[in-house]
């Protein structure tokens, strides 16, 4: 289909340039298309003051259990590396019995070191008017 229309002589890293592109600048017109259908047009003639923020709150989530579950599947590996390792018969199978030991233990560390960081989650409350906008109800007596 290409070749009829660039020609023949275009090499195949060009023609799958040309196409990726294509397909990219299409998925981006349909995702430009989908969010401006889907956000709400702001009405132009009623005025919002900006919400006032009153309270910023951080939450520190404790683990649950996951750098254990890494440091079991850690040694697990490292036993079947190990096991592997000292059955190997020649030299080819001790090389990727070393390189699978040291894989696994990046990967279990990694996942580790990334568990034990631990997560934040943030709240931001924000408030529709400020304070000295609103009207409070006023009780009087009679």
């Amino acid at each position: 289909m290409l070749e009829n229309l660039f020609g023949a002589d275009m090499p195949a890293a060009v023609r799958f340039g040309l196409v990726f592109l294509v397909v990219i600048l299409f998925i981006g017109g349909l995702y430009g298309l989908a969010r401006f259908f889907r956000e709400p047009q702001p009405n132009k003639f009623i005025q919002l003051s900006p919400p006032v923020q009153i309270a910023h709150m951080v939450e520190t989530i404790e683990g649950s259990g996951g750098v254990a579950a890494a440091a079991i599947c850690l040694l697990i590996a490292s036993a079947i590396s190990f096991f592997v390792f000292m059955h190997s018969s020649t030299v080819l199978q001790e090389i990727s019995a070393l390189l699978m030991w040291s894989g696994n233990g990046i990967f279990w560390g990694v996942i580790m070191i990334t568990a034990a960081l631990g997560r934040k989650r943030t709240y931001v409350v924000y408030r529709d008017v400020a304070p000295a906008e609103r009207q409070e109800p006023r009780f009087e007596k009679p």
